[in-house]
């Protein structure tokens, strides 16, 4: 005697990442500078934010923030919902990213939460 489990549905190409402070797709190669930071979720999974703008001597104008999760995804998906990027008078930039979070058996969703992840970046480093 056996069991066997397949999972049906159908096979989904991952999407390219939004921007999530400028939804208009056709802004594209506006910036002159850009940035990432690494942030851990839990043991297996990080969450990684692009910030892009353009910068002069004086001021930093963000155009461009994009989330991807990377590491084993089995049975969770993080969505990014949101993202807010506000400069500060040090030539620092605050950010604030809501993400969905499901949890998945056999991909079906069983639980869907919302997590918020926010903290300063530089904007005077390449």
């Amino acid at each position: 005697m056996s069991l066997s489990v397949f999972r049906g549905g159908r096979d989904e190409v991952p999407e390219k990442a939004k921007n999530l402070i400028t939804p208009d797709p056709t802004r594209t190669g506006l910036g002159n500078w850009s940035t990432h930071t690494t942030i851990p979720i839990n043991p297996n999974n990080k969450l990684t934010l692009l910030l892009e703008g353009k910068r002069t001597d004086s001021t930093f104008q963000p155009y461009g923030l994009y989330a991807t999760v990377s590491g084993v995804l089995i049975g969770h998906e993080w969505k990014p919902l949101i993202g807010i990027v506000n400069t500060t008078h040090k030539k620092q930039l605050t950010y604030e990213v809501l993400m969905l979070h499901e949890w998945k058996l056999m991909g079906a969703k069983i639980y869907t939460s919302s997590d918020e992840y926010a903290g300063t970046l530089s904007s005077s480093s390449n």
